[in-house]
């Protein structure tokens, strides 16, 4: 029966290991799992598995993210460049991304104002047409006759 708890338990940290909260769920198991294993009465191919089972859990549990545990420091070291590398790209990714809704709206603000000066200019234009032609067709203009109506 102990044994068949022992595999269960093998497999529930087979499940549980990618998790961050794995150590949180497991410590109590542990310490009962460390205490069983002090024990001299067990037989030896089940103190085995309890141990192995044990120290796995304890190796999972004092997993530290963001810690590198890959031995080969060559390895190790270009895995940390291409992750600062990454990061520096999406820094720069974001200021270029900043400059160009800067640079949006400067160009908006001058291109509004050049709309407002052109529509400005056509209003002008239109009122002094329009100014011509109230007087054009009210006799001011012309050749010098009044017109009537």
């Amino acid at each position: 029966m102990l044994m068949s708890l022992i595999e269960t338990l093998r497999g529930f940290v087979n499940v549980y290991e990618g998790y961050n909260s794995f150590p949180e769920i497991f410590l109590p198991i542990s310490t009962l799992l460390g205490e069983v294993v002090r024990q001299d009465n067990i037989p030896g191919a089940l103190q085995d598995n309890i141990r192995d089972v044990y120290d796995w859990n304890m190796e999972c549990s004092s997993f530290v993210k963001g810690r590198d545990y890959d031995p080969d420091r060559e390895r190790s070291e270009k895995k940390k460049l291409h992750k600062q590398i990454k990061s520096e790209a999406k820094g720069a990714a974001h200021e270029l991304r900043k400059d160009n809704q800067f640079l949006f709206e400067v160009k908006e603000r001058v291109r509004r104002l050049i709309e407002e000066e052109r529509t400005e200019k056509y209003g002008k234009a239109r009122a002094f047409l329009q100014e011509q032609e109230h007087a054009f067709k009210s006799g001011q203009l012309g050749k010098g006759k009044k017109r009537r109506r």
